[in-house]
């Protein structure tokens, strides 16, 4: 049987791992040669469908808006969804 304490909970993470990582990525560089995080990166792999999405967002939160579809198409679509479950989580909370 599901506790909806437990469900509660659980949104409440989510809805602090969206927002920290909105964040996150709002106060990223785009413009600096960080180390990379891409996991598939580390396994060897030269190709990864979403590296360029955390500078696309973090250009798209500065208003650089041709240039964060140029890092990757789907940086707006991406800053959407996670609005979209944030205010999910937040409607849920509430």
């Amino acid at each position: 049987m599901i506790n909806p304490r437990t469900i509660l909970k659980k949104a409440n993470l989510e809805l602090f791992i969206w927002i920290a990582a909105l964040l996150l990525l709002a106060f990223l560089n785009p413009d600096s040669n960080q180390v990379s995080l891409c996991p598939l990166k580390f396994l060897g792999f030269h190709y990864c469908p979403g590296c360029g999405l955390g500078r696309s967002i973090a250009l798209l939160v500065r208003g650089r808006f041709v240039e964060s579809f140029a890092m990757h198409p789907l940086g707006f679509f991406a800053v959407v969804m996670i609005g979209y479950r944030i205010v999910q989580l937040a409607r849920k909370a509430l």
